[in-house]
């Protein structure tokens, strides 16, 4: 489905919103539409992209050129490089390599630098490109899995609603439905998977 086709059976079958004034306008919707589309992305681990940038020696930080909506892993050479969530456990330990993921800037800070140029493997979920027009369809999320975007958007959009009692009883269906659907997919996509060597784990430093 395009965001028109959405928009459409979210209002007229789903939400059963067509008299005038409307509770919900096309654009918000379309903001809970894309809301989905991210959440899909981050709940399945995918799509996934692979981006490269040199280390150069000395240096602890690189700056990441596309835009993230998280990072799965960090490869130096053959070694996966171990995460730590908050920058300030990351010079705990010089036993192994860590990065942290600064979100705001968009660097990856190191918790070493190498003494000579050394190659980052980046492994992330790519931000998905929101839909703006009728004719925009949902980036990164199969046809199959569409109408689980249906299901995020009206689990919001009656979970924000003033129409006591009805609304509650709807977001809680409609938040179950999303759960299923995306359980639906997370098989699917674990089954795709399946076979995948995996990856070794850092137990040196840059050297």
């Amino acid at each position: 489905m395009n965001l028109g086709e959405m928009l459409n059976e979210l209002s007229a079958n789903i939400l059963r919103d067509t008299n005038e004034p409307r509770l919900w306008s096309d654009e918000h919707l379309t903001d809970l539409l894309n809301q989905g589309v991210e959440a899909f992305c981050l709940a399945l681990r995918a799509p996934e992209s692979r981006s490269s940038y040199t280390l150069v020696a000395g240096q602890d930080t690189v700056q990441l050129n596309k835009s993230l909506l998280d990072i799965l892993s960090v490869k130096a050479g053959e070694l996966q490089l171990r995460r730590v969530r908050h920058l300030k456990d990351l010079f705990r330990s010089k036993a192994v390599l860590e990065y942290y993921v600064d979100t705001v800037s968009g660097k990856l800070h190191f918790n070493a630098a190498p003494t000579s140029d050394v190659v980052i493997e980046v492994y992330g979920i790519p931000a998905p490109q929101p839909m703006v027009y009728p004719s925009d369809e949902p980036d990164g999320v199969d046809p199959a899995w569409h109408r689980a975007l249906l299901y995020f958007a009206a689990w919001h959009a009656f979970d924000e609603s003033d129409i006591e009692g009805y609304s509650a009883g709807m977001s809680v269906t409609y938040y179950n439905k999303w759960r299923i659907e995306l359980a639906r997919a997370r098989n699917a996509v674990y089954k795709l998977r399946e076979g995948r060597a995996p990856i070794a784990r850092s137990d040196a430093r840059f050297n």
